[in-house]
């Protein structure tokens, strides 16, 4: 097992950044939690409440940097022995698609040369299933990072460009290691999208994509990604994280029995799906507003997604969270919050 004396978060009011930076003072880790100096932090306050562990919130070593500023990175990560970079716009829709790209790649390659700079011993990177391309039989497998570029979406080519970066980089000498999560299950800054869904489900439309999605739970990707960082050596290696492959009519099924809907699902035609997702973004056009639904998430809501955690649980020996147990902790949440 490594030591390390000092260990970066970038990303560190973001989803998985939060949830990291809990689990990290939670093993009394020395960290340095990376934000901009206009960063809200009420999301990641919540994150540390919810999981009763308020008390460590007064304990976070806040830093202010702008990752797009590479002298500044350079100057942050002397005496760094680990960096967790989780740092990522994250946006499905078509907007501000230059500017996304551009910070995203940005700001991955600034952090990579830095830690190439100040020689960390160890890089853990969060990538996306958005970069997975390879598919075997219809299941999505990690492929090499050759064949990632297969997309002109812009978020997605911001993964995969991003991802670029730190293949680059491991070329060049830095220890790291990737992982690819699907949909993450958990307290996310998108919690607006979890209670919508409930609220609708609870006023009688239920209805259900027709696809297929994938699944992970917030606590194993933190698990994982820790454990591949600070208790492992791998590098030039990246891992595909999920749980579950299922449909939507199954998710949304899960869902209605912990709501205790007891009402018959209805799936929604693909063609009508598209259409919403058509309305979805001439109406943010007009309300300058991100769409609720867009066309490219139509799209993916329509598809058969299956990914393989077959390479992680074969490394690990790990068994994942189920689907049913993720939405379950995320209902106990919402009740939470409700009140």
């Amino acid at each position: 097992m490594y030591f390390y004396a000092m260990i970066a978060l970038t990303g560190s009011t973001g989803f998985v950044g939060s949830h990291l930076l809990l689990e990290l003072l939670k093993r009394n880790e020395i960290v340095i939690a990376i934000k901009r100096s206009n960063s809200d932090v009420s999301y990641t306050k919540h994150v540390f409440e919810i999981h009763d562990n308020a008390e460590l919130f007064n304990k976070i070593q806040w830093v202010n940097c702008d990752l797009s500023q590479f002298n500044d990175v350079v100057e942050l990560f002397n005496g760094v022995d680990i960096v967790l970079h989780t740092a990522a716009q994250v946006n499905l829709n078509k907007t501000d698609r230059k500017s996304l790209i551009n910070n995203n790649v940005r700001i991955t390659e600034n952090v990579a040369n830095a830690a190439l700079l100040q020689h960390v011993k160890r890089f853990g990177y969060v990538s996306s299933i958005a970069t997975i391309s390879n598919s075997v039989n219809g299941l999505r497998k990690e492929n090499s990072s050759v064949e990632i570029l297969t997309t002109d979406h812009p978020y997605t080519l911001s993964k995969c460009l991003s991802e670029l970066e730190i293949w680059r980089s491991i070329q060049e000498g830095l220890p790291a290691v990737i992982i690819n999560p699907s949909v993450i299950l958990g307290y996310s800054r998108q919690w607006n999208v979890y209670t919508s869904m409930v609220k609708r489900l609870k006023k009688g439309m239920l209805y259900y994509p027709t696809g297929k999605g994938s699944f992970v739970d917030i606590s194993d990707v933190v698990k994982i990604l820790l454990h591949l960082t600070l208790n492992t050596s791998i590098t030039n290696q990246r891992f595909i994280l999920t749980s579950e492959n299922i449909s939507y009519q199954d998710f949304y099924k899960h869902l209605c029995d912990l709501l205790n809907i007891n009402k018959e699902l209805k799936p929604i035609s693909k063609e009508k799906l598209i259409m919403l997702g058509y309305w979805g973004e001439i109406i943010s056009v007009f309300s300058k507003n991100e769409a609720s639904l867009s066309l490219y998430t139509a799209k993916l809501l329509n598809k058969e997604l299956a990914y393989s955690n077959e390479k992680i649980c074969d490394t690990l020996q790990y068994q994942f969270v189920p689907v049913k147990e993720s939405l379950k902790k995320m209902n106990d949440w919402y009740k939470l919050l409700s009140t």
